[in-house]
């Protein structure tokens, strides 16, 4: 009998969707011209990169979104994270990986809290531009 309660919950879990957007993809661009582009692009779009390996081919960008706003006096900023990754493949086309996140950071007395939201339409909109210029193919 207790354990019908827990069966329940676990099928509710099991039904919550993902938060993060991701894409994957091949272009026909060599790897070196799709990162370079990539580069050029998510400075375009308004994304600042916080991190890249130029060997392994891998950027990290972020945008501060103003639309973002709780009314919780801990709330710093809202932001959009996207990850892309691009790797040769055997015919001679690129793997194209892309990875959007959508966070608000909180800073408390304990340190600074991220908590991951959906992404918005906006961000899935940079999301698209990004892969039409970079990896047209990709889906």
């Amino acid at each position: 009998m207790r354990l019908l309660p827990l069966v329940g919950l676990l099928g509710v879990a099991a039904c919550g969707g993902t938060l993060m957007s991701a894409t994957r993809g091949v272009t026909p661009n060599a790897p070196d011209v799709a990162y370079q582009c990539t580069q050029r692009q998510l400075t375009a779009l308004g994304f600042r990169m916080t991190a890249h390996n130029d060997v392994d081919l891998r950027i990290v960008g972020e945008k501060l979104d103003p639309s973002l706003r709780v009314a919780n006096g801990l709330f710093k900023r809202g932001f959009h994270r996207i990850e892309v990754e691009i790797r040769p493949d055997a015919s001679g086309n690129s793997a194209y990986t892309t990875t959007l996140q959508t966070f608000r950071e909180y800073i408390s007395s304990q340190g600074t809290t991220l908590e991951e939201t959906k992404v918005p339409a906006s961000a899935a909109r940079d999301q698209a531009k990004l892969i039409e210029a970079c990896a047209p193919k990709a889906q």
